[in-house]
């Protein structure tokens, strides 16, 4: 950012510097900015131990999902990027079932927790995002969010 002043015999412009101090100052700010919002980020950031596979977590790879439980002290924490991006989608989720609840549907339960039981034993737990009355039946929703441009690739 450059500040042009003109000359006391107001001919000929005179470039001033002091704006170069002001903008390496805004550069400090915008740093401290981020390091503060990693900071928040990170305290929230954690790995819980699992006794079964959580169903978010699901794979076709039968080794990773026992390495989930088996080895999860050694599963590094979520980074920042991921956790503001958790951030973003619970409050978008939040949005959604206000708008749903809004426009008139009855919202049964959110962050509803379940358990997929064989033979009584735990093998996978999770949550759905919500449950929505729709023509008298309670209808499980997931809320995603997603690029548009990968929105529109996905076929129904």
């Amino acid at each position: 950012m450059t500040v042009i002043k003109m000359s006391k015999s107001g001919t000929e412009p005179v470039k001033m510097t002091e704006t170069h101090s002001i903008v390496s100052g805004l550069d400090g700010l915008i740093e401290k900015m981020g390091a503060r919002r990693t900071e928040r980020l990170l305290r929230g950031a954690r790995v819980s131990r699992q006794t079964c596979p959580r169903a978010s977590a699901l794979t076709d790879c039968p080794r990773e999902m026992y390495y989930q439980i088996m080895d999860w002290k050694k599963k590094p924490a979520p980074g920042p990027e991921l956790l503001a991006r958790f951030k973003k989608g619970i409050a978008e989720e939040a949005e959604v079932f206000r708008e749903l609840s809004e426009d008139g549907f009855s919202i049964r339960a959110l962050q509803h927790p379940f358990e997929l039981r064989n033979d009584g034993d735990v093998i996978c737990t999770g949550h759905v995002d919500g449950i929505v009355e729709f023509y008298g039946t309670d209808t499980l929703l997931e809320v995603k969010s997603l690029n548009p441009l990968i929105f529109r690739s996905i076929g129904r």
